[in-house]
C-alpha cells in the first residue's frame, strides 16, 4: 500500500493557495453618485431615478427614492428645531416625504417606459415668506438653505409625461434631499390652506389668501381660516380659462375671483395642471376642443395675533 508524505513544503504550498485564490477575488463597490448643488445637478438625478425605474428593479428603485431622504434625519431635526417640537416636526417629515415617494412612483410607474420620456430642472422663485408672528407656525432654530425647483417633463410627446412640479430640497452629501413642496414640510404641514398643490399666497384687501387646488372639507379646515370660496375652474385646450364659483362668502367672491385671475395657469391644460391625489380630472368634448376642470378652493385667512 502507497504511502503519502506530507514535507513541509507541500504544507506551506496547500496553506498558500486559498490565499493567493483570495487575493485574485476583487469586489467591484460602486461608489455613490454625487450631483452639484445646481439644477442640473437637480436633474442629473432624477434621470438616475428614471434609469433605475426603467431597469424594473424595485429594491434598487426604492434605495433610489431614499436618497431623497435627510440622512440622520433625526439628528439633522435634533439640530434645527426647538427640542419641544422635534416629536411633531419628525411626524410631519414622514408624512410629506412618503407622499413625495408615492408621487414619484406615480410618475415613474406611468411615464418611465416611454423612450422620450425625461425632466428638466430649473430653479423656481421663492415663495412668499410665511408670517409666523402669530406663533403659528414651526421655524427653524438654526439656518437652512432652502432651494426651489420646477421639475418638468421634457417628452416629446406632451402625454409621455406628467404636468410640472415644484419641489423644495435641501443639499447634503452631493445629493438634494426632499424638504417640501412649494413650501417646506414644517410650513404647509401646519397649516390647512397650504401644501404640494396650493398656489401662492399674497394678501388681497389686507387678509392673506391661498388657494388649494382640488376639492376641500371647508368643515376640517385649520384654526384662522376666515372663509372659503369655492370654485369649478375649467381650462381648453388653447389655455383659456373659465371659473365658476360653486360656493363661499357672497361677500369675497370678488376678491377670490380677483385672486384666481392673477394665478398663472400655464399655456395648456394638460401641461400644468398638477395630477395631485386631490385634484380631479374631468375630460368632455367643447367647442374649442377638449376640456379639463377641476376643484379650487380660495382660502382667506389671518394669521392668530
Amino acid at each position: 500500500m502507497p504511502t503519502f508524505g506530507w514535507t513541509r513544503a507541500t504544507l506551506l504550498l496547500l496553506a498558500w493557495l486559498p490565499l493567493a485564490a483570495a487575493a485574485q477575488i476583487s469586489v467591484s463597490v460602486r461608489p455613490e453618485p454625487v450631483y452639484t448643488d445646481s439644477a442640473e445637478g437637480l436633474q442629473a438625478q432624477f434621470a438616475a431615478i428614471i434609469r433605475v425605474a426603467r431597469s424594473r428593479d424595485e429594491a434598487q428603485f426604492r434605495m433610489t427614492l431614499d436618497c431623497l431622504k435627510i440622512p440622520d434625519t433625526d439628528k439633522w431635526i435634533a439640530d434645527h428645531f426647538d427640542p419641544h417640537l422635534q416629536t411633531q416636526v419628525s411626524r410631519e417629515y414622514v408624512k410629506s416625504l412618503t407622499r413625495y415617494q408615492e408621487h414619484i412612483s406615480w410618475v415613474m410607474a406611468n411615464f418611465a417606459n416611454f423612450d422620450d420620456f425625461r425632466v428638466t430642472v430649473q430653479i423656481s422663485e421663492t415663495p412668499p415668506a410665511v408670517d409666523t408672528s402669530g406663533g403659528k407656525f414651526v421655524t427653524p432654530i438654526s439656518n437652512v438653505k432652502v432651494e426651489n425647483f420646477r421639475i418638468t417633463s421634457a417628452a416629446s410627446d406632451p402625454q409621455h409625461g406628467p404636468p410640472s412640479w415644484v419641489s423644495s430640497f435641501i443639499y447634503i452629501d452631493g445629493k438634494f434631499r426632499y424638504v417640501g413642496g412649494t413650501y417646506t414640510f414644517w410650513d404647509e404641514g401646519l397649516d390647512g390652506a397650504r401644501g404640494p398643490t396650493s398656489l401662492p399666497l399674497t394678501v388681497v384687501h389686507g387678509k392673506n389668501v391661498s388657494g388649494i387646488l382640488g376639492w376641500v372639507d371647508t368643515s376640517r379646515m385649520e384654526p384662522g381660516v376666515e372663509a372659503v370660496v369655492l370654485f369649478r375652474v375649467e381650462m381648453s385646450s388653447n389655455g383659456k380659462v373659465h371659473t365658476t364659483v360653486e360656493d363661499g362668502d357672497a361677500s369675497l367672491i370678488k376678491d377670490a375671483e380677483d385672486y384666481l385671475k392673477a394665478q398663472n395657469y400655464g399655456r395648456s391644460a394638460d401641461s400644468d395642471v398638477p395630477k395631485a391625489r386631490n385634484v380631479s380630472r374631468m375630460w368632455k368634448a367643447g367647442d374649442t376642443g377638449i376640456t379639463t376642470s377641476w376643484s379650487v378652493a380660495v382660502v382667506f385667512w389671518t394669521p392668530k395675533q
